[in-house]
């Protein structure tokens, strides 16, 4: 039986950042880690359930702002997260996508399903 996630993260979706580097090496700007914290913190009670399968990703990012934004930096956001948290162990298991940026002011969030392929 194949296994699926769909969860609703309420939270502003976050578009991932370039990663910045320095004197002392690379890093993330400091709003994207917390952003990346705290959704790995969510998805936390479903790690490893993903382990070493591939999966198709379907994802809404609800935005309550007009101000510009990449579709593809919202979805790697999301990946990032899944990855941080240990859900997928690389978004490499990602076989196929389906995406929407949605203008949502009332409910910004991201709504998400992992389905199991093989």
């Amino acid at each position: 039986m194949s296994k699926v996630l769909q969860l609703i993260y309420p939270v502003e979706p976050m578009p991932a950042k370039r990663i910045r580097g320095g004197r002392s090496g690379f890093y993330n700007a400091k709003d994207y880690s917390d952003y990346l914290k705290d959704f790995a913190a969510f998805l936390a009670p479903h790690a490893s359930l993903f382990k070493n399968v591939g999966v198709k990703l379907t994802a809404e990012f609800h935005r309550s702002t007009k101000r510009r934004c990449d579709l593809d930096n919202l979805l790697k956001s999301l990946m990032d997260a899944l990855t941080y948290s240990a859900v997928i162990n690389d978004d490499s298991q990602i076989w196929a996508i389906n995406t929407t940026k949605i203008l949502s002011s009332d409910t910004p969030s991201t709504v998400f399903k992992l389905e199991e392929l093989f």
